[in-house]
């Protein structure tokens, strides 16, 4: 997913709109505008455009409520959601962590197409019920529309594929029988990328008959393939990961700056030097905060003789530290979600060392070597 919107807060929950959603909004409402309204219920172009463009944002909904099921249940069993997240294929809970147990995953991943089941059942027994009592037209062409959707969503989900809601009701259900998340996920994702390619081989197929709405079936299919993939790939992670404390992958040889240097010899001694970005600041041994070289830039230059490093020093955000007791995977997941190649040890309020994301990198490279894996 690219660049996102931020849509505010819902239940507790930060809902975000990933920039790809649009070309869903334009597709959906440019599909019925110019097909299923005109042809099947004979609406004007005006109409039809309005319609259209009604039933992709009801769609958006739709799919936030199926979302926010997930969320919801996840909350109940103890498991934190950093956000949901609408997007070309659909949308995500992110969930920070595995569930723990196979019945919490069964229950997680079995709601989300319960929900989307019971909209679609509910929606299209009211587009069936508005007609025969002299409501509008309009209103029950889009309520139409939402329940077979719906109900598409929901058995499209119930397929055995990870990462499909049917493919973590699978994992679950081996998960169960096996007592091995790992073996699994590694099952689960087998399903999943052999439904890719199943999608993608009856795509190529349509489109070889000229029929090229198959190139969409091959887009979803390399999509669920790949996703697929990287979820078990970041379950291997994970487990590398877990249980190392970052404070075993720090390093102390970090250039930490004297709050009382001054500019000149700050930027000649450090930032010339080394390839940081942002430095430590201490003072009499004591953590003073971080100076970056943009702190420097928007500095005038005419007093950088008398202006002392100290003075810059400021306490870094929160997303650019991590606890010394932290293990590696909790490291890395900030590190991606915010962006950041190094984040700052701290133990106490006082500076241990640096993590960065290549040390831990090299971790998960030896464990992956025959004889070397903890």
């Amino acid at each position: 997913m690219g660049g996102s919107i931020r849509l505010g807060s819902l239940l507790g929950f930060e809902i975000k709109l990933d920039l790809s959603w649009f070309l869903v909004l334009c597709l959906t409402t440019w599909s019925l505008a110019s097909g299923v309204f005109p042809a099947v219920y004979h609406f004007n172009t005006v109409m039809s455009w309005a319609l259209g463009f009604a039933a992709a944002i009801l769609l958006f909904v739709s799919v936030l409520i199926h979302e926010l099921s997930h969320a919801l249940v996840a909350r109940q069993h103890g498991i934190e959601v950093t956000g949901i997240t609408l997007f070309l294929f659909g949308g995500v809970a992110q969930l920070k962590d595995e569930p723990p147990s196979p019945r919490s995953e069964f229950l997680i991943a079995g709601v989300g197409p319960l929900t989307s089941m019971a909209l679609g059942v509910a929606t299209l027994g009211l587009s069936l019920w508005l007609p025969l009592h002299g409501m509008l037209r309009p209103a029950a062409a889009v309520l139409n529309y939402l329940g077979i959707v719906n109900i598409a969503l929901a058995v499209f989900n119930l397929v055995p594929g990870f990462p499909l809601d049917g493919g973590r009701l699978l994992r679950s259900t081996i998960w169960h029988f096996t007592g091995s998340l790992r073996e699994a996920t590694r099952w689960a994702s087998m399903f999943g990328q052999g439904f890719g390619y199943l999608m993608i081989g009856y795509g190529v197929f349509r489109v070889v008959v000229h029929e090229f709405s198959g190139l969409w079936m091959v887009f979803v299919g390399w999509f669920l393939s790949s996703a697929a993939q990287s979820a078990y790939q970041q379950l291997l992670l994970q487990r590398a990961l877990c249980g190392v404390p970052v404070s075993d992958l720090m390093t102390n040889d970090v250039p930490q700056v004297d709050g009382d240097m001054r500019i000149p010899e700050f930027v000649t001694g450090y930032v010339l030097q080394h390839d940081y970005s942002t430095y430590p600041v201490l003072r009499h041994g004591e953590f003073m905060g971080v100076v970056s070289i943009e702190d420097v830039r928007h500095l005038d230059r005419a007093v950088w003789g008398v202006t002392c490093v100290g003075a810059l020093a400021h306490q870094p955000d929160e997303e650019r530290m991590v606890a010394h007791n932290q293990d590696a995977w909790y490291a890395l997941k900030q590190m991606v979600e915010y962006d950041a190649p190094r984040l700052l040890v701290i133990n106490e309020g006082r500076l241990q060392g640096i993590v960065s994301r290549d040390a831990i990198m090299r971790l998960v490279q030896m464990e992956a070597r025959p004889g070397l894996a903890r």
